[in-house]
C-alpha cells in the first residue's frame, strides 16, 4: 500500500517544487524517507535517512525505474524515466537518464534556460531531426488503469529496465500543434551492473518509414564539471572528464553509423563566465550550455554554465548506439583496456576494468545473428 501510494503522489506531482519531481521520486522516496532540509542550490540529490531492505525500484504505472547499489554517498545510482501523457502538470521527459557515482551528481535532469523549460532538449535523451518530444502536445489523459509495456529485472548482479516513447517530435508553439513526425520511435535500456558501479545504455530508434533521420542524443553534465575537463575523442568514440581530486565519469559509445560530437558551454553568453548567473534570457534558441538550479521556472532563477555533449548520427530504419556509462572516485580510470565492434552484424563494447573484469555488451544489427 506504501508503495502504491508514493506513486500515486509522484504521477500526481502536486506536492513537491517542480525541478526535484523526479529527483525526489527516483533518489528519495523509495528509501522511505528524505532530508527535511534538502536544498537545491547544491545541486546534489538528497540522500535517504532510513535506507530499507532493498535498493532498486520500479513504477511502472508513471514510468520511473530506480537503479543503485546502496545508499551511502560513494554508492551507483541511475534513474530511467519514462512517463505517459498525464492529466495534469508534466514536461516532455521521456527516457531521460540522471546519474549519481561516488558522491557526485554527474548527469542532471532539467538543465537549460527558461525558454526551453520542460522541453525535451534539456533531458538526456534522444531528439529526432532538431524535433523535440511532442508528448504534451497529445490530449490529457487521466489515471493509467494498467503500467506500462516494458521490460523490468531485479537480480543478485544486475538490474535492468527498458522503455519505450512514441508520442512523436515536433514543435511546441502555443497552440500545440499536432506531433509532426509519427513514425520514429526511441526504446532504451538500461542495464545496472550491480557492485561495479556501471551502467549500459543501449538506445534503438525504429522507423515505420523509408527516410533518412537525424538523430541527437544528448548528456547534460553538473556543472561542476568544467568545460577544460570534459574531453571528447571523436576517433574512439569516448567522451571523458579528468577533473583533477574528484569522482569523474568515461562514457564509451558504439554505433551503426558514424558519430558526430558537439560540445557547448555557455552558449551566446559573451562575457565572463561568473559564479552563476541570474534571470538569464535568450532568444529560445541559445539553451545549450546551461545547468538550471532554480527552485522553479528556469530564468527566474540561477543558471550556471555547464557542459552539454551532442553525440548526433543519421540513418535509415532501425538504428543503435550503445553507451558504457564508467564512472571512478578519482582521476585514476578504472579501464584498462576496451575495444569497440562495428560491422554490419553487430555492435558491441568489450572493457576490461584495473581489477581484471571484463565486461562485454552486443546489439544485433540485422536477423538472424548468432553471438
Amino acid at each position: 500500500m506504501w508503495k502504491n501510494a508514493v506513486e500515486s503522489l509522484i504521477t500526481r506531482r502536486n506536492k513537491f517544487r517542480d525541478n526535484i519531481y523526479t529527483n525526489l521520486g527516483t533518489q528519495v522516496l523509495c528509501a522511505g524517507d528524505y532530508q527535511a532540509d534538502y536544498n537545491s542550490s547544491d545541486g546534489r540529490l538528497p540522500k535517504p535517512v532510513h535506507p530499507v531492505s532493498y535498493k532498486s525500484i520500479a513504477f511502472p504505472w508513471h514510468g520511473l525505474y530506480s537503479m543503485r547499489d546502496g545508499f551511502t554517498p560513494n554508492d551507483f545510482f541511475i534513474s530511467l524515466h519514462s512517463p505517459l501523457r498525464g492529466a495534469g502538470h508534466e514536461a516532455n521527459d521521456v527516457n531521460k537518464i540522471m546519474l549519481e557515482a561516488f558522491g557526485r551528481y554527474m548527469l542532471v535532469a532539467n538543465a537549460g534556460e527558461g525558454s526551453v523549460w520542460g522541453s525535451s532538449w534539456v533531458q538526456n535523451t534522444v531528439q529526432v531531426d532538431d524535433r523535440p518530444q511532442a508528448k504534451v502536445n497529445h490530449p490529457r489523459h487521466g489515471a493509467w488503469t494498467n503500467p506500462q509495456s516494458g521490460l523490468w529485472h531485479v537480480g543478485e548482479s544486475f538490474d535492468m529496465a527498458e522503455t519505450n516513447y512514441t508520442y512523436g517530435y515536433g514543435p511546441q508553439e502555443s497552440p500545440l500543434p499536432p506531433a509532426v513526425i509519427t513514425s520514429v520511435a526511441h526504446k532504451r535500456k538500461v542495464i545496472h551492473l550491480k557492485n561495479l558501479k556501471i551502467a549500459l545504455v543501449v538506445d534503438k530508434m525504429e522507423t515505420s518509414d523509408d527516410k533518412t533521420h537525424k538523430y541527437t542524443q544528448i548528456w547534460h553534465f553538473h556543472k561542476d564539471f568544467p568545460d577544460t575537463n570534459v574531453t571528447i575523442n571523436s576517433n574512439t568514440k569516448i567522451i571523458a572528464t579528468n577533473q583533477s581530486d574528484t569522482a569523474n565519469i568515461c562514457m564509451l559509445q558504439a554505433s551503426q553509423e558514424p558519430l558526430n560530437y558537439s560540445k557547448y558551454y555557455g552558449e551566446s553568453y559573451t562575457g565572463p563566465i561568473p559564479a552563476h548567473i541570474n534571470c538569464i534570457k535568450t532568444d529560445g534558441t541559445s539553451f545549450r550550455g546551461w545547468f538550471n538550479n532554480a527552485d522553479g521556472y528556469g530564468y527566474q532563477n540561477n543558471i550556471y554554465p555547464a557542459v552539454d555533449v551532442y553525440t548526433t548520427f543519421t540513418g535509415m530504419g532501425r538504428q543503435k548506439i550503445i553507451t558504457a556509462l564508467v564512472p571512478s572516485h578519482n582521476t585514476a580510470a578504472r579501464i584498462l583496456s576496451s575495444n569497440r565492434i562495428e560491422t554490419d552484424k553487430m555492435i558491441g563494447i568489450e572493457i576490461v576494468l584495473t581489477d581484471n573484469t571484463e565486461i562485454r555488451i552486443y546489439e544485433a544489427i540485422g536477423a538472424n545473428v548468432t553471438f
